[in-house]
């Protein structure tokens, strides 16, 4: 918008078309999983989300969306980057240089701490989707020594026996293979970090604090003037 000297007007015009855009999306995401069943809790940390334990709904609800929302959001902040350099060189007003080189900054760190994030997380959720099946074919394989009693007298029993021989035929002598437990720590730092970086550069900035220093300098004010 900087370079391309568009006014707080023209921007504030396609607002209401992008937020429209953007919820209806996530409405329409968020229903579609609430109507299929796919929230599940992390065996971790035991917060809901989707593909905690579905790695079909794993792949298509959270590994594709992040995936294109990253790549998008990396072109555009890009172009957004070169543009704004570009006008920057600009020097025939010097104070606007000044505010768009500031500008350019602000972009410029927000973007790594929201890049950085973003592709850790989704690196995780792609190493998770590929070993998810080994983990819990280990998990099941390496207590069935205890499930392998004698149960002469019980046939289901000797059927799910056998089932779990034919199971595990091709985990033995593999050894057990089982997740990073850092791994998964750092994931869930790196996904609150993404939304702390964008409330400390965006949402807490000085003209939000200025503000809730209007909203709230009237009560003060009545408080003081009635004591």
């Amino acid at each position: 918008a900087s370079a391309q000297r568009w006014s707080a007007e023209q921007l504030a015009a396609y607002g209401p078309h992008m937020h429209a855009f953007v919820w209806t999306l996530s409405a329409l995401k968020t229903g579609w999983v609430l109507a299929f069943g796919l929230v599940d809790a992390d065996p971790l940390t035991g917060l809901c989300s989707v593909g905690n334990l579905n790695v079909t709904a794993l792949r298509l609800y959270v590994i594709l969306p992040q995936s294109v929302y990253l790549c998008v959001g990396v072109l555009f902040l890009s172009l957004g980057c070169v543009a704004a350099t570009a006008a920057t060189s600009n020097k025939n007003k010097p104070s606007d240089g000044k505010k768009r080189s500031k500008l350019t900054v602000r972009v410029g760190v927000f973007a790594v701490l929201y890049t950085v994030p973003t592709t850790f997380t989704l690196a995780v959720h792609f190493y998770e989707q590929f070993y998810r099946d080994s983990w819990e074919k280990s998990a099941v394989c390496s207590r069935r020594t205890m499930a392998l009693a004698p149960r002469a007298g019980n046939r289901l029993m000797l059927n799910i026996d056998n089932e779990l021989e034919r199971y595990c035929s091709d985990v033995t002598g593999t050894g057990s293979t089982e997740p990073e437990l850092y791994i998964f720590v750092l994931k869930g730092f790196m996904s609150l970090l993404a939304g702390i970086s964008a409330g400390c550069f965006w949402i807490w900035s000085r003209q939000t604090w200025l503000a809730w220093s209007h909203v709230c300098r009237p009560c003060c004010c009545r408080k003081s003037s009635r004591k």
